[in-house]
């Protein structure tokens, strides 16, 4: 009975006894911030010793998202709470509650959605740490607090912001394909058209990777072949010419005039001839 007795007792503090705070902060001398700036992509990363980093970032035609890499990753979802704690500098701060964020299991667990994102980024413009707390990842006995440190942010938070503001306003996927229709017999370009056009020529001055554009126009049936297949070169033409005046690189452009030889439609309606007038403007990467 006594041996009993004893044994219980000595289990019964383990848990309260082990369980401690794990603390994750770059010290004043460790914080630093850094930048990367492009017409398609701007990061701004921040090395958390022990822990792993923390990276905001926004790509072309995205939002603004921010995210935590880890070296250990956790063997479960859950919820951490996150709030702004104020430096020992700041006396006059308060503390200010973010709300709860939900996290993974892979190597970067926590993803912010955009508007938590801009909020953290404002807490550590004014100074504050953004800070995650949660039970540790392991057993869950451990309380564990993940800090941004907002020292030495200034100069690289400058750039990254200058970044977001001439960030390509669209990606890949909302130029790649563009589809212009032709009332019959026209040629010229349209308003609607040429903003269109000033679109793609915006996101091919910024995105090197893009190797071909590919500008294939159609006519209807009505009149001669012959004519048919040169409006559809003049056309092809005006789009290829209207891009690079606008500084897109002439080398991308190859030119298929197809003319009435590839209808989409059936030429004996109006309605079929329209949608077979028109040009096809195809970004490969």
């Amino acid at each position: 009975m006594l041996r009993s007795v004893i044994f219980m007792l000595l289990l019964m503090p383990l848990g309260s006894a082990s369980a401690s705070l794990q603390r994750y902060v770059a010290s004043e001398h460790e914080s630093s911030w850094v930048a990367h700036s492009s017409k398609l992509h701007c990061t701004l990363s921040h090395e958390i010793p022990v822990y792993g980093r923390a990276v905001f970032a926004q790509s072309a035609g995205g939002e603004l998202g921010l995210s935590l890499e880890v070296k250990l990753k956790p063997h479960k979802v859950g919820l951490a709470r996150l709030v702004s704690t104020a430096p020992g500098w700041k006396h006059d701060a308060r503390e200010r509650d973010l709300g709860q964020v939900s996290y993974g299991v892979d190597n970067t667990p926590f993803k912010l959605p955009h508007v938590v994102s801009r909020r953290v980024l404002s807490e550590l413009e004014q100074g504050m740490f953004p800070t995650f707390n949660y039970q540790d990842w392991s057993d869950g006995r451990d309380e564990v607090e993940v800090a941004l440190s907002a020292v030495n942010l200034r100069s690289a938070l400058g750039e990254f912001i200058d970044c977001l503001a001439g960030v390509v306003p669209f990606s890949f996927d909302d130029v790649s394909v563009s589809l212009f229709n032709y009332r019959s017999g026209q040629i010229e370009l349209g308003s609607k058209e040429k903003q269109r056009l000033d679109e793609l020529a915006t996101y091919l001055n910024a995105d090197s990777t893009v190797k071909k554009v590919t500008i294939s126009s159609h006519t209807d049936s009505r009149g001669y072949r012959s004519v048919n297949k040169q409006v559809s070169q003049r056309r092809a033409n005006a789009v290829r010419d209207y891009l690079v005046s606008r500084g897109a690189p002439s080398e991308l452009f190859t030119i298929k005039a197809y003319g009435e030889s590839r209808p989409r439609a059936s030429n004996r309606t109006a309605r079929g001839r329209a949608q077979n007038r028109f040009v096809e403007v195809s970004l490969l990467k």
